[in-house]
């Protein structure tokens, strides 16, 4: 993940990036992660946001439902 972070931090108009992630079984409406961007104008920081995201997302979670919903960090 630290690669992901530093890609973000090195894209256009981008100061800072910070990603908190929860693990483990979570409850119903429980946050998956948080991603703070800093970043010059808006759209450099949707950029990076929906780039980070993405790749948490899809290489970072693990999503299992049964009934309730599990996440597990990988």
């Amino acid at each position: 993940m630290d690669a992901w972070l530093n890609e973000a931090k090195e894209m256009d108009g981008i100061y800072y990036v910070r990603v908190w992630l929860n693990e483990g079984k979570l409850d119903l409406g429980e946050d998956i992660m948080y991603v703070l961007i800093g970043g010059d104008i808006r759209p450099h920081v949707v950029d990076a946001l929906q780039f980070l995201v993405e790749k948490i997302k899809t290489e970072c979670v693990i999503e299992i439902e049964q009934g309730e919903m599990a996440y597990e960090k990988i």
